[in-house]
């Protein structure tokens, strides 16, 4: 229906019955006629190879992919991360430790659990903005390798000890497995 019969309607210039005979079809609309399904054709030999290939080749992209996953995880193992510790020595509070790798201390286990929880999700974002909130204000500090260091105190159930660099008189929390005897 178009605006103009539409209007003739609506003031009562024709009926709805009008209208209808006046439109009404012709002829009946012809059947679209229904098509039978075709077969896919038939692969030859060459052609079925060739995607078995392609298909070995994207599974093994897939495992080596999984692989370097598990490589990273286990390199990137942050310390603390892990119930055992990699050392296995006692710790005694006045002994005498270095860094065994690239960490932080922080004044307040809070502030050092909220940076290995950053570490372990991945927020490389959150972990920044609490590092340069911690650090900037003196409240955690960087430990370097071969740091000479003095355990303080001893946190046997967090896996954490205090301790304090060589020369330095504020004292740090850091994981156990951060630090190794002085060789």
């Amino acid at each position: 229906m178009d605006f103009n019969d539409w209007l003739k309607i609506e003031r009562g210039e024709m009926t709805q019955a009008e209208f209808d005979a006046r439109n009404k079809p012709t002829q009946e609309p012809t059947p679209v006629p229904t098509q039978e399904p075709t077969q896919a054709p038939k692969k030859d030999d060459t052609e079925i190879a060739k995607e078995a290939k392609e298909q070995m080749s994207n599974l093994r992209g897939f495992f080596a992919l999984i692989f370097l996953v598990i490589v990273v995880i286990y390199w990137s193992k942050i310390p603390g991360s892990d119930s055992n510790s990699t050392i296995k020595n006692s710790f005694t509070i006045g002994s005498e430790r270095t860094i065994l790798k690239d960490w932080v201390g922080c004044k307040d286990k809070g502030d050092l659990e909220s940076i290995k929880r950053y570490v372990s999700q991945n927020d490389d974002i959150a972990y920044k903005k609490q590092m340069i909130a911690t650090i900037g204000t003196g409240r955690c500090i960087f430990l370097e390798h071969f740091d000479e260091v003095y355990i303080v105190d001893i946190d046997s159930w967090g896996g954490v000890v205090k301790i304090r660099k060589k020369g330095d008189t504020n004292e740090y929390w850091t994981y156990k497995n951060a630090i190794r005897p002085k060789i």
